[in-house]
């Protein structure tokens, strides 16, 4: 099963089918599509992702199923909220609320973002932040 660190920041080439026509869709336009996706839409749903790529939903579906071992609810949830913990990290981003930060990588309300973000990092967003955005010493996380 591949984490989802491989998923969002790694090319790597994925087949869809065995026998895609032309180039093969890669996991590059994947994440271009779900990321842009994710962000502006809380209501997104397979059959969406699948037609933007140009293949059905039951072939993405086996695709997520067989790279990170889960169906697209939760491909999507991890990525939100990966994307959600970035943001609370970031320095450019503390004038931004929690809640606020939850809302712009697609959770549909506070009540949503909130349990699932604890349930991942064992602790609320804020708790996160307030640990982590001090200790923001990546280069890919410095601030503008």
């Amino acid at each position: 099963m591949a984490c989802l660190y491989n998923i969002l920041y790694m090319p790597e080439t994925l087949n869809l089918t065995n026998s895609t026509p032309g180039a093969p869709l890669t996991l590059e336009m994947i994440k271009g599509v779900l990321v842009k996706e994710v962000l502006a839409r809380p209501t997104l749903c397979i059959g969406d992702v699948a037609a933007m790529l140009g293949v059905g939903p039951r072939t993405l579906s086996a695709v997520l199923k067989r790279e990170v071992g889960g169906n697209f609810c939760s491909f999507i949830s991890d990525l939100r909220l990966a994307e959600a913990e970035r943001l609370l990290r970031l320095r450019r981003y503390a004038r931004f609320s929690a809640e606020q930060i939850g809302l712009m990588v697609g959770f549909a309300s506070r009540q949503s973002f909130y349990p699932h973000f604890k349930e991942k990092y064992g602790c609320t967003p804020i708790e996160y932040r307030s640990r982590n955005l001090n200790e923001n010493k990546r280069p890919e996380d410095a601030d503008f």
